[in-house]
C-alpha cells in the first residue's frame, strides 16, 4: 500500500505538472481608450467567463494553451477578441465606447403575463431587497468625473463644418472611433476631482440620514425603521472639489460656474434602486420601482457565474413604448439580488425633444460587507436640433468612484480650502493622451481672433447683449424700438460694464426718447460688489444705488420679457393707464451656501400718471400730479438646492422639484422727501414642482398677502398682476385687464399640469407630432377693506373712456381662469385656450382667448 501510495503521489505530480504546462497566464489591464482611465468590472473571456476586472483595471487570466481566442467585453463598449498563440505575458487593452442606435424590441410571445413569470419574481426579489442594497455603508468616497461635449458627424461633413473651417487645428482632435461610421470632435472639456464625506458624528450607529454615491439622500430599510447594518450618522455626505480642470473660455460669455452647475443640473444625480430616475430634466420610472412590473416586461436572457457569484441577465422593455421609460438589461447576483451591472437606453417612441440617443451604463462591485457599491458610471446624450439631421451633438459624462470608508479620514490641517484648479497641461489622475490633446489645442484656440468673434455672435444670440469694447456690451437688442399708446415710437440704447472693466464696481444705464409725448426717460445704476466677483456670481453680497425715470402699468409684471420689449408692442385690448416715475432705489443682497438670502433696500418714488390714468381724492374737483411714496422693503427668500446657470452679467435660476420660499415685506411712512403715507406691506409666495411620472408634473403656486393702513389711495393697495399681450404668462392672469382688480388682502393658488405628452402620445398618427399637453388653473381670492373703498376719502377708482369704472375690488366670489394648450410645436411653441369664469360682466373684457408662447424644453 505504501508503495501504491507513492506511486500514485509521484502521478499526481506528473499529471498535475502536464495539466499546468497546458495553462498560460495572462496579465490583462483594461483602459477606455478615450480618457485613459481604468475599467473595472470588465468581463475577460475564453471558453466561458473567467472573471472580472478589479477597480485598477487588472484581472490575472488562467488560459488553456488550446483556447483560440481571448475577449474582452464591457457594456456600453466594443468587444475586443486576441488570438492566444499572438499574445505575450501581458495584454494592455483599450476598450473603445460603442454608441449605437437602438432598434426598438418586439415581444412576439402570445402574451406576455407577470403571473408565473420567473423573470418576474426575480425583478420581485430585486424590488424586496433594495433597502439592503442601497449603498448606505460608507460615509466617505471619491469621484473622478470626466465631461466632454462635442459635435458627431462622418468625417467628410465635419471637415466641412463652418467651425472646423473657421479653426482648422480642430481637425487634428477627431476621435474616428467614438461612433461607428462617424466621428467625434470635442469642443469643451471637463474634469474634477472630488471628495464627499459624512458631517456630524462617525459612529457606525444611529440614524443614517446620509447620502448614497449617487448623491442622493439614502433612507433606511423602511420595513424595519431602522438603517440599514453599517451605515455611518448622522449627518450628510457634504461634496468637496479637490482639484478641477477644464478650458478656461471666455469668461465675459462663459461662467465657470455657472457651466458647472448647468451640467450638474443637466447630469443630475440618480439612484437605479430609487422608484423615479430625473435624466435631462425629465422624471423616468426605474426598471427596479416599487410598482415597476406594471410598466415594464422582463425577460431572462443568460445566467452566468463570475468569481464565485452567480449572476442573471435580466431584459426588460416598456410596456408602452411612449411612456418615460428605459430599454435595456441588468445583471443581478442570485445571493444577494443586487444590480451587479445596469445598461439604460431610450426607445424612438418617447416625446423627449432633441434627444437622438441616451445611454446609461453602471458597474457596481463587491465590497467587503458582501454588498455592491456603485464603481462606475457613464451617461451619454446625442442631441439633434432636426430629427433626420447626420450632425448632432454628442455629451458624454463618466465618473468613477472609489475609495470607499466608513469613517471619513481625519482631514489634514492644511487641506486647500478651494479646489485646486489646473491648467490645460496638467492632468487630473491618470493621463490620458487623448484627454492632453484636446486641452490643448482648445486652450490655444480661445485667444485668437476668430473665436472672440464667434463667442461674441454666440453671446448676441443667448442675452441679447454685444460688445462694443473690451469692457462695456451694448443691449438688450429687443428693447431698441418699440411701441406703445403713450410714447407712440419708442426708441432706446443702453448698455452695461463688463467684468473685465472692474470686478467690484458694475455700472448699467439707457436712455429711451418716446416720439408722440415727446420725453426722454432714462437710467443709471451702479452696483459694489463685495466678494470682489460678477455681482450675479453665486454667493452674491454686493450694493446698488440706481435712478430711474420711465413709464409702466401699475400691475404690470411680466415675466419672460425684458421690460418694454417689442414683445408687448402689440396690446390686447385698450392699454391707456399709465404712470411716469422717478425712483430712487438702494439696495443690499446678500446670498448664503445654503440658499438662503436676504435684500433691504430704500426706495423713493415720485409719480405722475398719464393716458386716461388720472389720481383725484373723492369729493375734490383738483387733480394730483406728484403722488410720492418712501419705503424700507425687506426680502427673505429660501431655495434649498438650488442650482443656476450662470452668464456673464446674468443668471436664472434652474427649475428642480424642491420648493421656493419668498417672504416679501414693506414699510411706507410719511416725512421723508416729500412722502405723506403710512402703511405696510407683507406677501408669501411659495413655488413648487411635483413630479407625477408617468404622467409630467405640475408646476403649482401659492402667493398670499396684504396692505395695511387706512385710506389708502388704490396705487398704493395690491393690484393683481394682468396680462394684456397675446403671449401667454405661466404666473400672471391672461383674461385679466391691467388695474382691473385691486385688493388689500388676497390669496391666490396656479396651477400648471404638463403631461408631457401622456395622453396625445397614444393617438395613433398624433403620436408622430410629439406634441405634449398643459392644463391650468388658476383662482384668486381677495378683499378690500371698508376703509379703502371708495366713499372714505380716497382716491376715485379709475373709469374707461366711456365714464363706466374700470377698476373692482374682489368680492365674495373668486376670479377663476382655467385654459387648455397643446405645446411642442415645432419643438418650441406652445398654443392655449384660455377661459375666464367669473367677473365676464365688467366691461372690456373676453371670456375666451387665444395664447401663444415659445418655450425651449426637452
Amino acid at each position: 500500500m505504501k508503495g501504491a501510495g507513492y506511486i500514485a503521489f509521484v502521478l499526481s505530480l506528473l499529471l498535475g505538472g502536464y495539466a499546468h504546462a497546458q495553462e498560460r497566464q495572462i496579465r490583462v489591464l483594461v483602459r477606455d481608450s478615450t480618457t485613459g482611465q481604468p475599467m473595472p468590472g470588465v468581463v475577460i473571456w475564453a471558453d466561458k467567463a473567467l472573471g472580472q476586472t478589479d477597480r485598477a483595471g487588472s484581472f490575472l487570466a488562467r488560459i488553456s494553451v488550446q483556447t483560440p481566442e481571448l475577449r474582452i467585453t464591457s457594456v456600453g463598449y466594443n468587444t475586443r477578441i486576441y488570438a492566444l498563440k499572438q499574445l505575450g505575458d501581458t495584454l494592455d487593452v483599450q476598450l473603445q465606447p460603442g454608441f449605437t442606435h437602438l432598434q426598438e424590441v418586439k415581444i412576439t410571445k402570445k402574451k406576455y403575463r407577470n403571473k408565473g413569470n420567473p423573470a418576474v419574481q426575480l425583478i420581485r426579489q430585486v424590488i424586496e431587497n433594495k433597502p439592503l442594497n442601497r449603498n448606505l455603508v460608507y460615509g466617505y468616497y471619491k469621484e473622478h468625473e470626466k465631461v466632454r461635449i462635442g459635435l458627431v458627424n462622418s468625417r467628410e461633413r465635419l471637415l466641412k463644418h463652418p467651425v472646423v473651417r473657421l479653426f482648422p487645428a480642430l481637425q487634428q482632435n477627431f476621435d474616428s472611433v467614438r461612433v461607428e461610421g462617424r466621428v467625434f470632435l470635442p469642443l469643451y472639456v471637463q474634469e474634477l476631482l472630488n471628495e464627499y464625506a459624512t458631517e456630524g458624528k462617525k459612529s457606525v450607529s444611529g440614524d443614517s440620514s446620509i447620502q448614497t454615491a449617487s448623491g442622493r439622500p439614502a433612507p433606511g430599510n423602511p420595513a424595519s425603521g431602522s438603517p440599514a447594518p453599517g451605515s455611518p450618522a448622522p449627518g450628510h455626505l457634504k461634496k468637496k472639489v479637490l482639484e478641477e480642470r477644464t478650458v478656461s473660455l471666455d469668461e465675459n460669455l462663459f461662467d465657470r460656474e455657472g457651466i458647472k452647475m448647468y451640467i450638474a443640473h443637466a447630469y443630475q444625480p440618480f439612484d437605479i434602486y430609487d422608484n423615479n430616475m430625473m435624466v435631462i430634466t425629465n422624471q423616468f420610472v426605474s426598471p427596479i420601482s416599487d410598482l415597476a412590473p406594471a410598466f415594464y416586461m422582463y425577460d431572462i436572457t443568460d445566467t452566468v457565474k463570475i468569481n464565485g457569484s452567480r449572476l442573471v441577465k435580466l431584459l426588460f422593455t416598456p410596456r408602452n413604448s411612449t411612456d418615460f421609460l428605459f430599454w435595456g438589461d441588468m445583471k443581478v447576483d442570485l445571493d444577494t439580488y443586487a444590480v451587479t451591472e445596469i445598461n439604460l437606453r431610450i426607445g424612438k417612441g418617447i416625446n423627449l425633444n432633441w434627444a437622438r440617443n441616451l445611454e446609461i451604463t453602471q458597474h457596481f462591485s463587491r465590497n467587503p460587507e458582501g454588498r455592491y457599491s456603485l464603481s462606475v458610471s457613464n451617461v451619454a446624450m446625442e442631441f439633434s436640433i432636426l430629427a433626420k439631421s447626420r450632425e448632432s451633438v454628442l455629451t458624454e459624462r463618466l465618473v468613477t468612484y472609489y475609495d470607499y470608508r466608513r469613517e471619513p479620514p481625519a482631514e489634514p490641517e492644511t487641506a486647500p480650502a478651494a479646489p485646486v484648479r489646473k491648467g490645460a497641461s496638467e492632468p487630473i489622475g491618470a493621463p490620458s493622451e487623448y484627454d492632453e490633446k484636446i486641452y490643448s489645442m482648445l486652450d490655444s484656440l480661445k485667444d485668437t481672433r476668430r473665436f472672440k468673434t464667434l463667442t461674441g455672435l454666440i453671446g448676441l444670440a443667448a442675452y441679447g447683449y454685444f460688445n462694443t469694447g473690451p469692457y462695456v456690451e451694448t443691449g438688450p437688442v429687443s428693447t431698441f424700438v418699440g411701441r406703445n399708446q403713450l410714447e407712440g415710437f419708442r426708441l432706446r440704447l443702453g448698455g452695461r460694464t463688463l467684468p473685465a472693466f472692474s470686478n467690484r464696481i458694475f455700472l448699467e444705464g439707457f436712455g429711451a426718447y418716446g416720439f408722440d409725448d415727446q420725453r426722454w426717460k432714462y437710467n443709471a445704476a451702479v452696483t459694489w460688489s463685495f466678494t470682489g466677483k460678477n455681482k450675479y456670481v453665486f454667493p452674491m453680497k454686493n450694493i446698488t444705488a440706481a435712478y430711474r425715470s420711465d413709464i409702466e402699468i401699475p400691475g404690470n409684471n411680466l415675466r419672460y420679457t425684458f421690460d418694454h420689449s417689442f414683445l408687448l408692442s402689440i396690446p390686447r385690448g385698450e392699454v391707456n393707464k399709465w404712470v411716469y416715475y422717478k425712483r430712487f432705489t438702494l439696495r443690499y443682497v446678500q446670498e448664503f451656501e445654503n440658499r438662503l438670502s436676504y435684500r433691504l433696500g430704500l426706495e423713493h418714488t415720485v409719480q405722475n400718471p398719464a393716458g386716461t390714468l388720472f389720481y383725484r381724492r373723492e369729493g375734490t374737483d383738483s387733480y394730483i400730479r406728484d403722488f410720492t411714496t418712501a419705503e424700507i422693503k425687506g426680502e427673505f427668500r429660501y431655495a434649498p438646492k438650488e442650482r443656476f446657470y450662470q452668464g456673464k452679467t446674468d443668471r436664472s435660476s434652474l427649475t428642480s422639484q424642491y420648493p421656493v420660499f419668498t417672504l416679501r415685506g414693506s414699510w411706507g411712512f410719511s416725512g421723508l422727501y416729500g412722502s405723506t403715507w403710512d402703511y405696510r406691506k407683507l406677501s408669501l409666495n411659495i413655488d413648487k414642482r411635483f413630479l407625477l411620472s408617468p404622467l409630467g408634473y405640475l408646476e403649482a403656486n401659492f402667493e398670499a398677502g396684504g396692505t395695511f393702513g387706512k385710506n389708502l389711495p388704490f396705487p398704493l393697495l395690491d393690484i393683481m398682476r394682468a396680462n394684456q399681450s397675446y403671449t401667454f404668462q405661466q404666473w400672471s392672469y391672461n383674461m385679466m385687464n391691467f388695474m382691473e382688480f385691486v385688493a388689500d388682502r388676497f390669496t391666490s393658488l396656479k396651477l400648471e399640469h404638463n403631461f408631457n405628452g401622456a395622453l396625445l402620445n397614444k393617438i395613433p398618427l398624433i403620436s408622430r407630432l410629439k406634441f405634449r399637453e398643459y392644463a391650468t388653473f388658476k383662482i384668486l381670492y381677495g378683499s378690500l377693506q371698508a376703509q379703502n373703498r371708495p366713499g372714505h376719502n380716497v382716491f376715485v377708482f379709475p373709469l374707461d373712456a366711456q365714464g363706466n369704472p374700470a377698476m373692482f375690488a374682489l368680492g365674495r366670489k373668486p376670479y377663476m381662469e382655467g385654459s387648455l394648450g397643446v405645446g411642442n410645436i415645432l419643438k418650441l411653441f406652445r398654443v392655449d385656450v384660455v377661459k375666464r369664469f367669473t367677473y365676464r360682466d365688467h366691461p372690456g373684457i373676453s371670456g375666451l382667448g387665444i395664447r401663444v408662447r415659445a418655450d425651449m424644453d426637452f
